[in-house]
């Protein structure tokens, strides 16, 4: 999302896990240190800093694992005006469960209710009651042969649906497929 985007818009993102990073407006990538586990919390320091550098766009993905955290991110404290959901499947199950209903509903409460929804036909189908999401759009636009073209030009291996979702992203914000010609992708 970060590489089609960042072509036509200051962007800043930033990445989750045990190895955090802050994507620049340049493409720097600059791991992101925590004195002590992870929390929601750090989501903070990056919108301030997004704000502080005038970003157009600014990627953040999720942290929260807990429901309840969930909500409160999405809702509180970043309010996105996109919101892309790759998936809806068991992941930390120590803490999510791993029935895909509950996983399902946790996902669904959490999406803040304003936002753009942009997934898989597969995830709307598991979400249940998706009527206030504004637009939903729902992906395959792109052909197999252009996934394959991007997926050879690649140095890691990316899942169709993930590619596609990048796309629609790009398409949401005004930026075709013709248009995304990055150094990441092409």
């Amino acid at each position: 999302i970060y590489a089609g985007i960042s072509g036509h818009k200051k962007t800043l993102a930033k990445t989750t896990g045990s190895n955090s990073i802050l994507i620049n407006e340049n493409g720097t990538e600059i791991p992101l240190l925590r004195n002590g586990t992870a929390t929601v919390l750090e989501q903070i320091k990056i919108i301030r800093k997004a704000a502080k550098n005038n970003a157009d766009v600014v990627i953040i993905e999720s942290m929260a694992l807990r429901p309840e955290l969930q909500k409160i991110e999405s809702n509180k404290l970043i309010r996105p005006t996109i919101h892309v959901l790759s998936n809806i499947r068991p992941d930390h199950v120590d803490v999510m469960g791993s029935d895909n209903s509950k996983i399902a509903k946790s996902y669904h409460d959490s999406i803040y209710k304003n936002a753009q929804l942009i997934t898989t036909k597969e995830t709307v189908d598991k979400l249940g009651d998706t009527s206030f999401f504004p637009n939903l759009p729902t992906i395959g636009s792109l052909a197999q042969i252009e996934i394959q073209k991007i997926q050879k030009k690649l140095d890691y291996i990316e899942h169709d649906e993930n590619i596609e979702l990048a796309f629609s992203t790009c398409r949401s914000l005004g930026i075709e497929k013709e248009q995304v010609q990055t150094k990441f992708l092409f």
